[in-house]
């Protein structure tokens, strides 16, 4: 995919949750290609040693991207013209020896990763659209507002991949097939309790980091167009 290039500066961060205070969320390009307004986001320091640690222990993170298109509305409140969200998982895969990316998009295939440090790398930068271009006026000034958030596995979750892993490691499956969700095991038949998992993600520090950052304002004509392949 072509990276839209940057006609207007953008880059105004915000940070809220439990990340270090040079964790970031970067608004590093905006464009447009194929008729979408398109952002390239990028994550600075989003993932420190303790999570990483976390992560190739066997506990999944969701990294979520919302981006939001703003016109600008002088005399009044400003007018939300699109909302998008994308989501990913970030998880170890015991049975491939391999760190996977899952997209929440079931027809987007996951990608595989031998190390950590692969994966982040990946998921760092992203091109996400935001709106057709088409639908702008010249007329009016917008911004892009983006949000990343990072959350931990939560229990509900937990139980739904420890019953895969059951099948998928332990063999509770037929032959090895991944049992289904409505299968997995409950507090009282041997999955983690609610109160232990809640112990085990905090001590792996694992609180919600939301970072934000926000374009300053521009008008669709400043936007170089991409022109496709």
């Amino acid at each position: 995919m072509k990276i839209p290039t940057l006609l207007v500066p953008c880059l105004v961060i915000g940070l809220v949750g439990s990340a270090a205070a040079e964790s970031a969320l970067v608004i590093e390009r905006l464009g447009v290609e194929r008729g979408q307004l398109r952002a390239v986001l990028r994550l600075e320091n989003a993932f420190d040693a303790d999570r990483r640690t976390s992560i190739e222990r066997g506990l999944p993170v969701t990294v979520r991207f919302t981006t939001e298109l703003w016109r600008e509305r002088r005399r009044w409140w400003d007018a939300q013209i699109d909302s998008r969200v994308r989501s990913y998982r970030v998880r170890w895969d015991p049975g491939e020896r391999l760190f996977r990316l899952e997209p929440s998009n079931r027809r987007v295939a996951a990608e595989t990763f031998e190390t950590l440090d692969a994966l982040l790398e990946e998921l760092s930068r992203r091109v996400v659209d935001v709106h057709p271009r088409w639908e702008l006026e010249d007329r009016h000034r917008y911004y892009v507002e983006a949000e990343a958030a990072i959350r931990p596995l939560t229990l509900e979750e937990f139980r739904e991949l420890d019953g895969w892993l059951s099948g998928r490691i332990r063999g509770n499956g037929p032959e090895g097939e991944t049992p289904p969700a409505d299968r997995a095991p409950a507090d009282d038949e041997g999955s983690v309790p609610g109160a232990l998992f809640d112990f085990l993600r905090k001590w792996a520090g694992f609180g919600d980091t939301i970072l934000r950052a926000r374009s300053p304002l521009f008008r669709p004509g400043d936007l170089e167009e991409i022109p496709g392949p």
